[in-house]
């Protein structure tokens, strides 16, 4: 995207966001910054480093500098790294709407070398969805075909009873 703001997460792994009254976690690396300068995702939800504390990065300096492991640094500003966390069991997340899902098991920390960030870039759909539209029209073809097939067969199967019935 060339936006400094983006990042694509490779791997496992989501990134923590400050969600109600808790932590939400993402995928979607699409980050603005907002008018006090928090690094925020596109529903305002407010990213957080790896201490789970909002990251500040003060807008009237230059673009951050986001590495592939997640630490941010900006020239003059500490550098603060992002929470990257991971589940046991991912399918234990609850989607919670904005890209944003939440868990009541614990997150565990993402080790660095596990994180493949890319700055500039967001994580697409791995879903061509006019690939996927053919794909199931195709499936539901075959299905119909089965089904008329198996149709066909129950129609014989009557008829064959109707007349072994009728030469008794």
């Amino acid at each position: 995207t060339g936006n400094a703001l983006h990042v694509a997460l490779g791997g496992k792994g989501f990134f923590a966001v400050e969600y109600k009254d808790g932590i939400g976690y993402t995928r979607a690396g699409n980050f603005t910054l907002n008018n006090e300068g928090d690094l925020v995702t596109q529903a305002g939800f407010r990213v957080l480093d790896e201490d789970f504390l909002p990251i500040t990065l003060d807008p009237e300096n230059a673009m951050p500098d986001i590495s592939t492991n997640g630490a941010i640094s900006i020239e003059g500003d500490e550098p603060k790294q992002l929470a990257i966390v991971d589940f046991a069991n991912p399918q234990a997340l609850k989607k919670a709407g904005a890209n944003v899902y939440t868990s009541e098991e614990d997150a565990t920390p993402v080790e660095q070398k596990d994180i493949i960030i890319q700055q500039g870039y967001l994580e697409d759909s791995n879903v061509e969805p006019i690939l996927e539209i053919t794909r199931m029209i195709d499936v539901m073809r075959r299905y119909q075909s089965a089904k008329g097939l198996i149709d066909t067969g129950d129609d014989l199967t009557t008829k064959v009873i109707d007349q072994l019935s009728q030469i008794r």
